[in-house]
């Protein structure tokens, strides 16, 4: 999967705007650019994180160990066939 520079610059000044990132120029190459996390960034990945994880436990709950087991395949299949779709 590729990301274009289209997509991303915006995506990438949202969350400078929104002080979830940083952008810090390279000393080697002055047109590279470092995303930094800032500390605000941090803090809301940690909590995104760990409601996510509690919903994801929360609904596999419902599925049995075999059936997660076929899913895990399934999904590792497809993965690997588009993998190989894009070589």
């Amino acid at each position: 999967m590729g990301l274009e520079t289209a997509s991303l610059v915006p995506l990438i000044y949202r969350l400078e705007q929104q002080n979830l990132i940083r952008r810090q120029t390279l000393a080697a190459d002055k047109r590279q650019k470092l995303l930094i996390t800032t500390a605000e960034g941090k803090a809301l990945y940690r909590q995104v994180k760990n409601e996510a994880d509690t919903l994801r436990n929360e609904l596999l709950s419902y599925v049995s160990e075999p059936d997660l087991d076929t899913a895990w395949r399934v999904l590792d299949t497809l993965l690997q066939a588009a993998e190989a779709k894009q070589r």
